[in-house]
């Protein structure tokens, strides 16, 4: 059998097994789902807000100082990845699998992970900054252009912005 014919037969035959398993879990994913539930919703750019006034509406624009907001599905992930231990100075992608991307650092000094940055769409742009110490501070680009605008805290499962 010559050599092209048998590199031809091997990268089909792993062709053929990558479709079967992506046809796999996509069923298996479908048929997990209750009926009647559609995809779940698009992580968002950035950080939906509630005001902290009487008012009970949500908005998408940049709320004003003293504004708060729940933790989200991924801070939860995160919170819960940066207990973790670790060897080494840096984790990439330390949540593989999800729609954002997550690296974590432990620098010099720090006995566990004390700081993250998250790129919410893979675009290769860091949305968030994270920093672990006394509090937990969360900088956020609203504008996916790594300029750090916003800053947040995190007190009693709720970010906190900061004045």
């Amino acid at each position: 059998m010559k050599y092209t014919t048998f590199r031809g037969i091997g990268i089909g035959a792993v062709v053929v097994l990558a479709g079967g398993a992506v046809a796999f879990c996509v069923h298996k994913s479908a048929s997990d789902k209750p009926a009647g539930t559609g995809p779940p919703p698009p992580a968002p750019s950035a950080p939906a807000m509630v005001a902290t006034s009487t008012s009970t509406s949500t908005s998408t624009a940049p709320a004003a100082q003293g504004s708060t907001m729940p933790l989200r599905p991924m801070d939860r992930d995160l919170l819960a990845r940066a207990h973790e231990p670790f060897s080494g100075t840096k984790l990439k992608d330390a949540l593989p699998g999800r729609s954002y991307k997550v690296d974590c650092y432990r620098d010099e000094g720090h006995d566990a992970i004390n700081r993250c940055k998250v790129d919410l769409n893979r675009n290769e742009k860091w949305d968030e900054k994270w920093t672990f110490g006394p509090e937990v501070k969360r900088e956020v680009a609203p504008n996916d252009d790594d300029v750090y605008s916003e800053e947040w805290r995190l007190r009693d499962e709720v970010w906190v912005r900061k004045r």
